[in-house]
């Protein structure tokens, strides 16, 4: 049984109501299951949250207030706007989230990775270590072998997830998790050069075959 997850999918468990990640059209009803992390002294405490939407919305009003408290309450969400509208804007540079998303496009800048401070923060690889956890219990219980695979949504900064791999495959299961990017594309656009995230039809041939290789080293097939 495979998990796969691409690099950006650190920042997407944490969100519970997608126009609070990113907008695009017909997203205003996207509610989806999340992950919650609180700190707790040098512990943290990681809830997986159900789709706030799971019991539909019984009227319009309802679903509109829902979605409402989410676009405010969600890991991602913005400082409403207020005036003074500078008070406005320092607050929300204050928020955890929004210093987050700043230091993403700083390293993307550096050529550091857009998702590599988000892998190297603990609270972030505690979210994904108990996410591993429990999909690695789920295989044991239906008798299956499980493993994970971190798929980059560019080439570049493909090491991101290297430190928290080696924490999963270390303290959950050894060999569970693998990156991707580790594998030749020499001669491959893997990625199209229009803003897209996912992969070109070769790049998913690509990723198939490196799976499939993968597997067979784990399994002796």
């Amino acid at each position: 049984v495979i998990l796969s997850i691409m690099f950006e999918n650190i920042r997407r468990m944490r969100n519970a109501y997608r126009p609070a990640i990113v907008l695009y059209p017909g997203g205003e009803f996207a509610f989806k299951p999340y992950v919650e992390i609180i700190q707790q002294r040098e512990e943290f405490i990681v809830s997986i949250r159900a789709n706030p939407n799971r019991h539909i919305a019984k009227s319009q009003v309802q679903l509109q207030k829902r979605a409402e408290y989410f676009l405010l309450n969600d890991y991602w969400s913005r400082e409403r706007k207020y005036f003074p509208y500078t008070f406005a804007v320092f607050n929300n540079l204050k928020r955890p989230s929004q210093q987050m998303r700043i230091r993403g496009w700083i390293n993307q800048k550096l050529g550091f990775g857009k998702y590599w401070a988000d892998y190297h923060e603990p609270e972030f690889q505690a979210g994904i270590l108990e996410i591993a956890r429990r999909f690695a219990l789920l295989a044991r219980k239906n008798k299956l072998q499980g493993k994970i695979f971190f798929l980059p949504d560019t080439w570049h900064a493909l090491e991101s997830p290297d430190r928290l791999i080696a924490r999963i495959n270390q303290e959950v299961e050894s060999a569970l998790a693998v990156n991707v990017g580790k594998m030749d594309l020499k001669g491959i656009e893997y990625i199209p050069r229009s803003p897209c995230f996912h992969p070109t039809s070769a790049g998913y041939s690509a990723i198939a075959e490196f799976m499939a290789n993968e597997l067979r080293i784990g399994t002796n097939i």
